[in-house]
Parts: C-alpha cells; structure tokens; sequence
C-alpha cells in the first residue's frame, strides 16, 4: 500500500491525465454528443496530428535543445507530396513520392542536428533559420498553388480508416508512441539521452557523446515532423495549401506544457506527452463542437488553458521537491 506522501507523487507525475478526463466529463456535460466513439476517433485523429511534432519536440528538449523548425518540415513534406504528384511531371510510383518527404526531413535533420551537436551552435538560432529557409522552400515549390491530391494511395495514412473505426493515422501514431516510450525507459540510449539533457558534462565523461545524442534527436524529430506532413496531405484530402502546418509548433509546445516536460532537459514521460497531445485536441474538438470561433478554439482557449495547467504543475512541483527533500533526509542515518 502506498502511503499518503507516495499517493500525492503518483497524482503530481500523473496531473495530465486527471487534466484529461476532468476535460472529457466537463465537455460531455455541455454536448452528450461529446462522449461517442465517434468524438473519441475524431480526438484521436487530432492528436495524431500534433503527435508526432510533440514527440520529436519532446525528445529535443530531453536532451537538453528544442526545434523552432519541425512545423515547417511537416508542411515542406507535404507540399512535397502534392509536388510530386501534380506539377513535377515524373510519374513517380507512389511509395517513392511518398519517401521524399522522409528523404528531404533526413537531410534537413542532419543539417541542423551537425550544426547544433557537432560544432555547438545555438539550437534556437539554428533552429530558428531552419524555420525561415524550409517555410521559404515550401513557399517556392507550394508556388500558390492549391493543391487537389485525391488519388487514395496518397491520401490513405492520413485519411483511411481500420475497419471503419480507428484511423490509420491515429495507429501510427500510438505505436510509435510505445516504441519511444520503450527505448527511453529500457534501453541504454534513453538513460543516454536523459543524461545528456540533464547533466551533459557527466555523461561526457562517463563516456557518452552529447554531440552524437543531439544530432540523432534531432534527426529523429526531423523524421518524426515529415510523417505529420504525410498525414496532413490525407486529412486535408490533397488539398493542401503552402501554409499548411504554419504555427503548429506550438500546439506541440502545449502537449509538452501539459506534460509537465521539464524545459531545462532530461526530465519527462511519454506517456504524460501522449495525454498531453490527446488534452490539446479533446479542447479544440469540445470548442469547435460547442461553436467556439477559430481561432480562441485551436489557439486562445488551449493557450490559455495550458498557462492554468503550467501554474498548477509549477506549484505541485514544489511541492514535490519537498515530499522528495523529506523521504532523503528519512533514509539519512542518525548520528
């Protein structure tokens, strides 16, 4: 059985979840049509959207940087898709064009991850001009086009469904979410990503490459934003615009909020980052159901949500800190 001070931990590291259900029941109460499985796939789909972006965020910031530039990425895979299709004139098979958005996203990752990992450069700054020259190329092959990608093959991982019930996309998106979860929890390279988020110099000397656990983080996060702009060409339905994906770094940003991811580095759960994700879209769907406007929907509302959520997760962290300081100072010896 665990004890008072042991409950009260369980309940801190686990806030986003309780944040999650207490959002469900609020809007069910105001719209029953909120509660159906049918509402539940479509929050899904939502999340699966921002999931991936929030993810490869998330593994940044566990190693101690962030990526300004994953948003544009997911909209240059995208633009790239429907390029590929209607204006390249290639007849390209589609599971190659479907392969340049990861091929552009592997090139663009070793970039910036080299930049940042292998000679030290500031993430923000790097990350920040990556954001300025992938929105540029996406402008030049988008070229004001209003893309129109209909044929299903295209269209399937971010439209279809499984045995009409559950997307193709929101699976993706779950079992990835396990496997990083599972190589952060029980493999080498999680604790290797962790220390160097948390203290860089002592896993250097402990043998472990912060240089090598930058640019892979950052490669796998770039890799991570292309499979969204994949999704996006089937969710739109191939009409996708050249400000597809346009600010939705910060959706990503208030999944990680939630999740009470330590900005700092080397602190935070996956799981907490999958109900983080699942806490943004079941606000935007419960606002878009109950008639909400655009924009306080997918950015006012959430916004400010998350500061609520960040307050309450700054107090209970010092509380925590205090319940941990008194457990050490219990297993101390007595003189």
């Amino acid at each position: 059985m665990m004890d008072k001070e042991e409950v009260a931990l369980f309940c801190i590291d686990n806030l986003v979840w309780f944040l999650v259900i207490a959002t469900f029941i609020t809007f069910a109460i105001l719209s029953p049509a909120y509660a159906t499985l049918t509402s539940i796939f479509a929050i899904l789909q939502i999340a699966a959207f921002v999931g991936p972006l929030a993810l490869g965020l998330y593994l940044c910031i566990l190693a101690g940087d962030f990526d300004l530039s994953l948003e544009q990425i997911a909209g240059l895979g995208a633009v790239l898709v429907c390029w590929f299709v209607e204006i390249s004139g290639w007849n390209l098979p589609f599971y190659v064009v479907l392969l340049m958005p990861f091929i552009a996203a592997l090139m663009i990752g070793l970039f910036q991850g080299t930049l940042i990992g292998r000679f030290g450069l500031n993430p923000f700054l790097i990350t920040l001009a990556g954001w300025i020259i992938w929105r540029s190329l996406k402008q030049y092959f988008g070229g004001g086009h209003y893309f129109s990608v209909t044929k299903q093959e295209y269209i399937f991982l971010g439209y279809a469904r499984i045995a009409g019930t559950i997307h193709v996309s929101t699976t993706i998106f779950l079992i990835l979410t396990v496997v990083l979860w599972f190589i952060l929890r029980y493999t080498k390279l999680g604790t290797w990503i962790s220390a160097v988020g948390s203290a860089p110099d002592t896993s250097r000397r402990l043998g472990v490459s912060p240089g090598k656990i930058r640019l892979l983080v950052h490669t796998v996060a770039a890799l991570l934003a292309a499979l969204t702009g994949v999704f996006y060409v089937g969710q739109l339905r191939g009409f996708v615009q050249p400000n597809v994906a346009d600010w939705d770094i910060f959706k990503a940003f208030i999944a990680i909020a939630v999740a009470g991811v330590d900005i700092r580095g080397g602190r935070g759960r996956v799981p907490n980052v999958l109900g983080g994700v699942i806490f943004y879209a079941m606000v935007l769907y419960g606002a878009q159901m109950l008639g909400i406007p655009w924009p306080f929907s997918e950015y006012v509302l959430p916004g400010v949500l998350t500061l609520l959520a960040v307050a309450l997760l700054h107090r209970l962290d010092i509380f925590r800190d205090m319940i941990i300081a008194r457990k050490i100072k219990e297993l101390e010896p007595t003189s």
